[in-house]
């Protein structure tokens, strides 16, 4: 007798009505409806895990304030209807919309680090390049020199840095950190060779 896993990810194809321009008011709301009670659970379940990145921060960035897609649409204008498909078809379709598409894509990236000269565990890796991909490191360095230094073994040395330059990246404007960013790398590439 086979088994069926009870619980199928149904992708966007299952909600896609074509065309918002081109179905009726009726059928609009009602694939609204369906695909946000879908997308509003996936929400749930990658905030419980933890996951508020990739899909989950730019399905936040098109809500705008919401922390739900409207699964409620008797109210909508058609307006709000179109542009609500367009933002549940975004998030829906993306792969990191799910924890297990979230897992395949760190486990891909832990194995392209691991061919260009990563060493260590996935959890390693995981934690390496969430404390390298920090919001004072990205206004430092590229995220090529970032992954590069985590890919060779220098995430140390790019912390250090990052350290260095902490406070000055605090007391002065974003336009005037951009002169930071050149001290920074030749720092690293100094403190690299030794």
């Amino acid at each position: 007798m086979p088994q069926y896993n009870q619980f199928v990810v149904n992708t966007w194809e299952s909600y896609d009505v074509g065309s918002a321009y081109s179905v009726s008011r009726e059928i609009l709301e009602r694939a609204v409806s369906r695909a946000a009670k879908a997308a509003n659970s996936r929400l749930r379940r990658l905030e419980r895990k933890g996951e508020t990145r990739n899909a989950y921060a730019r399905a936040m960035r098109n809500l705008d304030g919401r922390s739900r897609f409207y699964e409620y649409t008797k109210n909508k204008t058609l307006g709000e209807l179109r542009t609500e498909y367009g933002y549940l078809r975004d998030f829906l379709s993306s792969k990191s919309s799910t924890i297990q598409g979230l897992q395949s894509i760190n486990y891909n990236r832990y194995r392209t680090a691991v061919e260009n000269g990563f060493t260590g565990t996935i959890d390693e890796f995981n934690t390496t390049i969430s404390q390298v991909f920090s919001k004072y490191a990205e206004s430092l360095f590229s995220s090529d020199v970032l992954y590069k230094a985590v890919t060779s073994g220098y995430s140390d040395v790019i912390m250090q840095v990052v350290e260095r330059y902490r406070q000055s990246i605090d007391l002065r404007k974003q336009e005037s950190a951009r002169g930071l960013r050149g001290r920074a790398l030749r720092d690293y590439l100094k403190m690299r060779r030794k």
